[in-house]
């Protein structure tokens, strides 16, 4: 047995360096606007954007059609 001691296999990266990157899909991702969730989920992150509130507006009017269409094929089934 070794009495010397050594870095560990699992060790990847050395985070004091300071000289990481992001990687190419976070890059996309916080250069992309935010989806319709995330706008849905953080409403007071994305005021007062117009794009955003389209979205919004988008998917209120997609939720109020499939709650209507569910609405009449439950007064069918009576």
């Amino acid at each position: 047995m070794s009495g010397k001691s050594g870095p560990s296999a699992t060790t990847t990266s050395d985070y004091s360096s300071g000289n990481q990157t992001q990687s190419v899909a976070l890059q996309n991702y916080l250069a992309s606007p935010p989806t319709i969730t995330e706008t849905l989920a953080f409403p007071s992150a994305t005021e007062g954007t117009s794009s955003t509130s389209s979205k919004g507006t988008e998917m209120k009017e997609s939720l109020d059609k499939w709650q209507s269409t569910w609405d009449s094929m439950k007064e069918s089934k009576k």
